[in-house]
């Protein structure tokens, strides 16, 4: 394995553009996905750190069945994130970084994430996801009730209205696999728009260093 080149520059996303428009363009694609959707980026100091939606839109797009198992334990809410941040830590870490799909370790539900790369070095992740493959539903939901009986009830109620919303083809986490190759399509698509955005920037940043001159960005970090 190739030595990593400790004089190389990092360049960070929030470098790039400002958090707030970051919550903006987020906000915009949570409705166009129907989900609760996360940016992961690495601080100043390499800290994996998260913009999120605000908490009533981000409850008005999770699913009743996400809702069901987080409103369920104290920790649960805490298993969430930590699944989505591994999965943003093993991107950023990879040596091949890609769009993927992957099972959150809670429920089992299928989530997907995206990079955001400047000059081919990953900056940024987009994850959302909550999905349900069609032929997984009986298998997913047997599961579930089986480590949290508790729970069960109401399980198979946020089930059923998952299931009711497919049949009628409403928006629903139910989906083909097809349908996930799509989503993951989309969700790329939309990683790319930020990295355009953020090559730009940098590209503006390098000439004004070799022309000497100061000034503030197209998208400060901040704005």
């Amino acid at each position: 394995m190739a030595e990593k080149d400790t004089n190389k520059e990092k360049i960070r996303l929030l470098d790039l553009i400002g958090e707030t428009i970051l919550e903006h363009l987020l906000s915009g694609f949570c409705e166009k996905f129907n989900s609760r959707m996360q940016i992961f980026y690495r601080d100043s100091n390499d800290n994996l750190k998260n913009i999120k939606v605000n908490h009533k839109q981000a409850e008005r797009l999770r699913s009743n069945i996400c809702k069901t198992f987080r409103d369920g334990c104290k920790t649960c809410q805490d298993k969430c994130e930590d699944s989505n941040f591994k999965a943003a830590e093993r991107l950023f870490n990879s040596e091949n970084p890609k769009k993927e799909h992957y099972r959150c370790e809670s429920l089992g539900l299928i989530n997907m994430i995206a990079p955001i790369k400047v000059r081919n070095e990953v900056i940024g992740a987009i994850i959302f996801g909550q999905e349900i493959l069609e032929n997984e539903v009986t298998s997913i939901l047997e599961k579930i009730c089986k480590d949290y009986p508790e729970s069960k009830p109401k399980f198979e109620l946020a089930f059923q209205e998952e299931q009711e919303k497919h049949n009628n083809n409403d928006k629903s986490t139910i989906c083909s696999s097809s349908d996930i190759d799509d989503l993951l399509k989309e969700l790329q698509d939309f990683a790319d728009m930020i990295s355009d955005i953020c090559e730009k920037v940098k590209k503006l940043e390098d000439e004004k260093k070799q022309r000497g001159l100061e000034g503030t960005y197209p998208f400060p970090a901040g704005t």
